[in-house]
């Protein structure tokens, strides 16, 4: 895949085939998707390399990865 930053390619290297369509904006399980996008954060992933491969703002990755700290401002 072409056009990610080093920390994204290097990601992308790690994940399988099936990984990477799980990650992906348009997902249809999104359970599933958001699951895969806090264990990759849990293990050390930074959130703006997540948000590059899964195609989403950044603010939406945080929001997935820290939920109890949005539930306050909704």
């Amino acid at each position: 895949m072409e056009g990610y930053s080093e920390q994204a390619q290097s990601l992308l290297d790690l994940l399988t085939e099936q990984e990477v369509l799980q990650l992906r904006k348009h997902h249809p399980f999104k359970v599933d998707r958001n699951e895969k996008i806090r264990e990759l954060h849990r293990r050390g992933v930074a959130q703006y390399v997540i948000a590059e491969i899964c195609g989403m703002r950044r603010e939406t990755v945080g929001r997935i990865c820290n939920p109890e700290q949005y539930a306050d401002q909704a």
